[in-house]
């Protein structure tokens, strides 16, 4: 089966890849500049493209601010769809208003779900313009840090799941038991990492840095409620 190699590969070369991006980044700047540098600029984001003019040149910077335009589009469009199948799964379930289970009836697309989804980002992006908050580094950050931590967090309770599942039936395999175990170990070591340095994540100390972490907790409450209430349905 190909498949398992397949994905073993592609972690592999995104580590690598990432790895190396970093280590340059920082060779690049010098390992005591780095954090030095960073805590100087008023938009960390362009720390990338101000190396890339300092080694490579303005045309590749323009190059790459090209490619992470589309990039990002392409990143949000992928999320949006899958918010709006997960709302369309949970709406299909009971956990959410009925409404929300239903397809376009010519599209067969999860349009209530998109349209949700629409509508929750409108009403976010609007409030943060009102109070003249940065699209970059106050609303991107904040809700790409917490995203951040809430996949890592899934990630840990998957790789729990799968290895309770595993030893009920009693399987001591590596693949089955001892992957899974070890890969909820290391990501729930990166989970309480993340959570108690969550201020460095979502770029500096602030009231919302504080509190945006406790939202993971809370949805899996909300979350365990809802499915409870629907199975009594």
């Amino acid at each position: 089966n190909p498949l398992p190699l397949a994905t073993y590969l592609s972690v592999a070369l995104i580590g690598v890849f990432y790895t190396l991006s970093t280590w340059l980044a920082v060779v690049g700047t010098g390992i005591a500049e780095t954090p030095k540098l960073l805590q100087q600029m008023h938009d960390p984001t362009i720390f990338l493209f101000s190396l890339s003019n300092d080694y490579v040149g303005s045309a590749w910077t323009m190059t790459m601010r090209i490619l992470f335009v589309t990039s990002v589009y392409a990143s949000l469009l992928a999320f949006h769809n899958a918010i709006a199948r997960y709302v369309f799964a949970m709406g299909r379930d009971r956990i959410l208003p009925e409404i929300m289970g239903h397809t376009h009836v010519r599209f067969r697309s999860p349009h209530t779900g998109s349209l949700a989804q629409t509508a929750v980002a409108f009403i976010f992006i609007a409030a943060f313009a009102a109070v003249g908050a940065d699209p970059v580094l106050t609303l991107f950050t904040l809700f790409s840090s917490i995203g951040t931590l809430g996949i890592i967090v899934l990630m840990t309770v998957a790789s729990l799941s799968v290895t309770c599942f595993f030893v009920r039936r009693g399987e001591m395999s590596w693949r089955r038991l001892a992957a899974p175990a070890a890969a909820f170990v290391a990501l729930a070591g990166v989970a309480v990492f993340a959570a108690r340095n969550f201020e460095v994540l979502a770029g500096g100390p602030s009231l919302a840095a504080k509190l945006l972490p406790y939202l993971i907790p809370a949805a899996a409450v909300a979350g365990i409620a809802l499915q409870s209430r629907s199975r009594t349905k």
